[in-house]
């Protein structure tokens, strides 16, 4: 079954379209197949009937423009498989057939450039020509210089998903704040990929970073800012009867309050999961929030020293 890493990797070029076009637009075999500059991208069936089997790629995405159609089937490859040689030209010369493709491409991402040099010398010979995949690995993909904002997002955020050692936790989080405002789709395959390959202690310890440095506002959940809105609404369908300044004023009280609960919550709920219990039972015993949160980082970041 496909982990974390791949199937985050595969839902990036889902969520941000603009992305494959940037890497096709800067690859030198595909560059000269995209119909138009302006073509638009779009995800279609990923199905392919091989007779006599089906075959199910990643992804797989259509390219058109001036009438022109340009198949491209996606595969993230973290490991060896000698099935795929044959598999991914089955795919190639099935998308012409099944979706009257006027070009195929097969692109191969992989995490480490040692699997993008495999993956390259998985040809197949058809009859008086060959077919080899279009295979990108990480030292290919931080070479990008995407034009959209979306997209350029995509270079630091492989560069933390497939660096080794894993990236520092403030690094991380750094990179995790500057996705405020993004299309949330975007922002979500962007979080998912770069949290892929940490533990449940380093995403706790990233979480504390960003909750410390925003103090009320988590961009990995919303669920506070959610709280505060259902809070404000009940405040004010109280000021309908009792007056609409005093109903204000107990909508914002309300929904502070709940998102500081929530925040509370969400801290005490990883630590149970992740320290000790008598350090659990001493952070339940903190009131203040940001107090709560210090220590809660110290104790994952001393946790994390003895684990190491």
């Amino acid at each position: 079954m496909p982990g974390p890493l791949h199937e985050s990797l595969v839902a990036l070029f889902a969520a941000v379209p603009s992305l494959l076009h940037e890497v096709l637009a800067s690859t030198e075999r595909t560059a000269p197949l995209l119909p138009s500059h302006h073509a638009v991208v779009e995800e279609v069936r990923t199905t392919f009937i091989v007779e006599p089997v089906e075959l199910r790629a990643d992804r797989v995405f259509l390219v058109t423009a001036r009438g022109r159609r340009l198949v491209v089937v996606l595969e993230v490859q973290l490991r060896r498989d000698p099935d795929k040689r044959t598999a991914w030209a089955s795919y190639a010369a099935a998308a012409v057939r099944q979706l009257a493709a006027d070009n195929v491409v097969v692109l191969v991402i992989t995490a480490s450039d040692a699997m993008a040099r495999w993956a390259r010398r998985q040809t197949v010979s058809l009859t008086d020509a060959s077919f080899a995949p279009v295979v990108l690995g990480p030292a290919d993909l931080l070479r990008l210089e995407p034009a959209s904002p979306a997209a350029a997002l995509a270079v630091p955020a492989l560069d933390l998903a497939t660096r080794s050692p894993r990236p520092p936790a403030d690094e991380v989080a750094d990179y995790l704040l500057r996705l405020h405002g993004l299309d949330p789709e975007a922002g979500r395959a962007y979080a998912d990929l770069v949290l892929a390959r940490l533990t449940r202690h380093q995403q706790l310890e990233v979480e504390a970073i960003m909750t410390t440095r925003t103090r009320t506002r988590n961009i990995l959940d919303d669920a506070a800012d959610r709280g505060l809105r259902r809070g404000l609404e009940q405040g004010l369908e109280q000021g309908l009867e009792q007056g609409l300044e005093q109903g204000l004023e107990q909508g914002i009280a309300a929904g502070a309050r709940l998102e500081r609960e929530r925040a509370r919550a969400g801290v005490l709920a990883v630590a149970r999961a992740s320290l000790p219990a008598a350090v659990v039972a001493e952070l339940e015993a903190i009131d203040d929030h940001d107090t709560l949160v210090a220590r809660a980082f110290e104790a994952v970041a001393a946790q994390s020293r003895q684990g190491g």
